[in-house]
């Protein structure tokens, strides 16, 4: 019986190095999937959302080729809602994308180019 439960440790805890790992892979390839394929457009917050224990979410939305993508990032204290950031998004798989809370758009900037900027304007 006591072999038994040393094999049931030992998958409890290879199954969680294995979730971990996973996740962090998944979050690796996603940045740096944004930092080789990145461009860049207007982004708008429209909700805040409170999720798993002390998790603070921000969705937002976006414009890339006439198509509306959404997408949320954990929330960072003075991001304003309803409020204007700009978006890293993947040219190839807009869908992947970072809202860039730390960086406002400008009033003056009134829209962006339907298949974003190469760089920050």
């Amino acid at each position: 019986m006591k072999k038994l439960k040393s094999n049931n440790g030992w998958r409890l805890i290879i199954t969680i190095v294995s979730i971990f790992s996973l996740i962090f892979g998944v979050s690796e390839i996603t940045s740096w999937h944004l930092k080789k394929y990145g461009k860049y457009t207007i982004g708008y917050t429209i909700k805040i959302n409170k999720i798993r224990g002390n998790s603070v979410d921000v969705t937002y939305y976006y414009h890339v080729n006439n198509k509306i993508y959404h997408g949320a990032n954990t929330f960072i204290n003075n991001t304003k809602v309803p409020g204007r950031y700009f978006v890293k998004f993947n040219k190839y798989f807009p869908l992947i994308s970072c809202l860039m809370q730390e960086v406002p758009v400008d009033s003056s900037i009134v829209q962006a180019p339907k298949n974003g900027w190469e760089s920050l304007p």
